[in-house]
C-alpha cells in the first residue's frame, strides 16, 4: 500500500489527507460482530492496527506514546475511516439525514462525491450524476448500478471509461466477493479447499484517509525517538506492507 498526501482537501490545513494506495485488488474488512465484508475501513479499525504494527515493530512504549494522550483527554490525533477514492475523486459517506430522492437505487446509496458532499452540508440542493431521472437510456442504467452520485460538473473528473458510460467501469468493488484458498495439514499432507469472503476493487479505486494533528503530534513519542507524527505515517507504511 502506498502512502503520499493529498492536496486539496476540504478540511483545515491542520488536517492531512492521505492516500492509500492498495498492492492487492482483495480486502478482508468484516463489520463488527457480522459476516458482511465492507468497502471502506472503519476509524477504529485502522487505529488499532496502527496500534498493533508499531508495537509489533517499537514494543510497548509506541501503544504508551500514542495511548497516553487519549488517557488525558489530549489525543495527539484523530483519524477519520479509510474511505474509497478514485483517481481525482474522493467518495464520502452520505450524510444519514440527506434524503436523495425517491427510487431504489438512489435509497440504497451510502456514497457521494466530495463536491456533493459540500453542497449537502451548506444545505444546497441540485441534479445529480447519474440521474435516474435523465432522458439518456445509458446514464438512467448506470443510476441503478453505480453505488456513488457527484454533481454534473465533477463528470470531467471521472476515469475515461467512466466518463464514457461503460458499465464494467462503474462497478468499483463487489462485496462478499468469494475468493478459493488453500490449506496443507502438516500431519499426513492432505490439503482442505476453503473460501474466504472479500471485497474486490476495481484497478481504479484507492483509498483516502484524514488525520488531524494535536499539539502533541510534533513532539517525540519517547526521548530520543520519532514524532508522533512521524510514529503514526510509518504506521500506514507497514500495514502497506504487512497486508
Amino acid at each position: 500500500m502506498g502512502l503520499q498526501p493529498m492536496e486539496g482537501s476540504v478540511f483545515p490545513t491542520a488536517v492531512t489527507v492521505y492516500r492509500l494506495i492498495p498492492l492487492t485488488r482483495f480486502l478482508r474488512i468484516r463489520t463488527a460482530g457480522g459476516e458482511e465484508t465492507l468497502e471502506f475501513i472503519p476509524s477504529d479499525t485502522l487505529f488499532a492496527a496502527l496500534v498493533a504494527v508499531l508495537t509489533a515493530r517499537w514494543g510497548d512504549r509506541a501503544a504508551r506514546a500514542i495511548g497516553r494522550g487519549f488517557q488525558e483527554g489530549t489525543p495527539p490525533f484523530l483519524l477519520t475511516g479509510a474511505f474509497p477514492a478514485l483517481p481525482r475523486i474522493r467518495l464520502f459517506p452520505r450524510p444519514a439525514s440527506w434524503s436523495p430522492g425517491p427510487g431504489k437505487a438512489l435509497r440504497r446509496l451510502r456514497w457521494v462525491s466530495e463536491g456533493l458532499f459540500r453542497q449537502i452540508v451548506k444545505g444546497g440542493e441540485g441534479s445529480l450524476y447519474p440521474s435516474e431521472d435523465s432522458p439518456e437510456v445509458g446514464e438512467r442504467m448506470l443510476a441503478k448500478i453505480v453505488p456513488i452520485r457527484m454533481l454534473p460538473e465533477e463528470r470531467s473528473a471521472l476515469p475515461g471509461p467512466m466518463r464514457r458510460g461503460r458499465e464494467a467501469a462503474w462497478r468499483l468493488w463487489e462485496k462478499d466477493f468469494r475468493r478459493p484458498a488453500v490449506v496443507v495439514s502438516r500431519a499426513g499432507r492432505i490439503s482442505f479447499l476453503y473460501f474466504m469472503a472479500m471485497t474486490r476493487y476495481a484497478p481504479s479505486v484507492s483509498w483516502w484517509v484524514a488525520f488531524a494533528w494535536g499539539e502533541a503530534a510534533d513532539l517525540p513519542a519517547w526521548p530520543g525517538g520519532p514524532t508522533l507524527r512521524s510514529l503514526v505515517e510509518e504506521g500506514l507504511r507497514m500495514l502497506g506492507e504487512h497486508g
